[in-house]
């Protein structure tokens, strides 16, 4: 159904404007993701709103939005199998692991874990999404590293170390890792169906 409405919003594109073909695609992708991530969102949010969740829902959701849009991570292939691993990613990070005791010298030491991860893998890019430029590249790396950087340092001041955030934020940058890991092999990993990059 995504895909239809997709195809329809391009043809139309197509009849009433002089966009070129680049352009064209990256508009599709953009519209198809806004359209997957906001019917995502809508059930996580009803999900995690009759648990009386929906704050620090929000808040991991916020610091995704700084993080994930930049740096891109793993995405399952079909629409459920994406929306189970967010799921239980979330759960992960606002129910089960904020119970884990965090030291202030291992914050840091994932902290800069964290950084180091963002500066090596970051951006990690879907075969679905037109290819970024160079400059966009490292635009999305310095965004993700700052962004990653800035939220521990806060979480640290504020001293929330086992905050549901801290723990969305280390979650995604394992995403991170294995996408920038298997990333030579995505055409592979997209091929036999496992995972692909944002």
């Amino acid at each position: 159904m995504n895909k239809r409405l997709a195809s329809r919003y391009i043809d139309f594109l197509k009849k009433s404007t002089d966009y070129s073909e680049e352009s064209l695609e990256e508009i599709r992708y953009v519209f198809l993701s806004l359209l997957s991530e906001s019917q995502r969102l809508v059930l996580l949010s009803l999900i995690f709103g009759a648990f009386g969740l929906i704050k620090p829902f929000l808040l991991c959701l916020i610091a995704l939005v700084f993080t994930r849009s930049q740096s891109g991570g793993l995405h399952c292939k079909t629409f459920w199998g994406c929306f189970f691993v967010s799921f239980m990613i979330f759960i992960s990070a606002i129910v089960v692991l904020p119970g884990i005791a965090v030291s202030q010298t291992a914050f840091l030491l994932i902290m800069l874990l964290n950084i180091g991860i963002c500066m090596m893998f970051a951006p990690v890019q879907s075969p679905n999404r037109p290819k970024m430029s160079a400059k966009k590249r490292r635009k999305s790396k310095i965004i993700t590293t700052a962004s990653v950087a800035v939220i521990f340092a806060f979480l640290l001041l504020i001293g929330e170390k086992n905050s549901p955030v801290f723990w969305i934020v280390f979650l995604q940058n394992i995403q991170l890792f294995i996408g920038g890991i298997y990333h030579g092999k995505e055409k592979w990993f997209c091929k036999k169906g496992v995972v692909r990059g944002i």
